[in-house]
């Protein structure tokens, strides 16, 4: 058996075994292999794991937010208005557009979230659907609900 075959039985072990020396000696039983050898699987396995988990944050988000663009334009094309109204939210949550962001007017990364926070204020609050002490969230929610009825 070739060691990348190994290596796959012991991920496919590790995610539903959580008893370590359970797959070590499966390793031993199933494959044939010693002890040690069975410790060199484990550990690479787990590099693998590792490696498959680290992420560029950033990346992830961005790559996202794409995604949900996409599936808004087909709900809008769709005209499946309560689905682009989630998709609206879930993008504004991403964003963080709701929460700390509004509590302390910094945004939480002290920068871009808060300006683009103030930026989507100025495109809503000429619709005239709350006051000043009207929260962004509360205001962009109305103008969906709007869209939406």
């Amino acid at each position: 058996m070739a060691n990348d075959e190994r290596i796959r039985r012991v991920l496919l072990w590790l995610t539903t075994i959580t008893d370590v020396d359970k797959v070590r000696q499966a390793c031993v039983d199933g494959m044939n292999v010693t002890a040690e050898e069975a410790d060199a699987l484990i550990a690479e396995a787990r590099r693998r794991f590792a490696a498959a988990a680290d992420f560029s944050r950033e990346e992830e988000i961005g790559r996202t937010i794409e995604q949900l663009n996409r599936l808004y334009a087909n709900a809008v094309a769709g005209k499946d208005n309560r689905l682009a109204l989630t998709i609206v939210d879930k993008l504004a949550k991403l964003r963080g557009l709701y929460g700390e962001a509004e509590d302390d007017g910094a945004g939480g990364d002290g920068g871009e979230a808060a300006e683009e926070l103030a930026l989507v204020r100025t495109y809503l609050e000429p619709l005239g659907l709350g006051d000043k002490d009207t929260t962004t969230a509360e205001l962009a929610r109305m103008a969906a609900a709007k869209v939406v009825l």
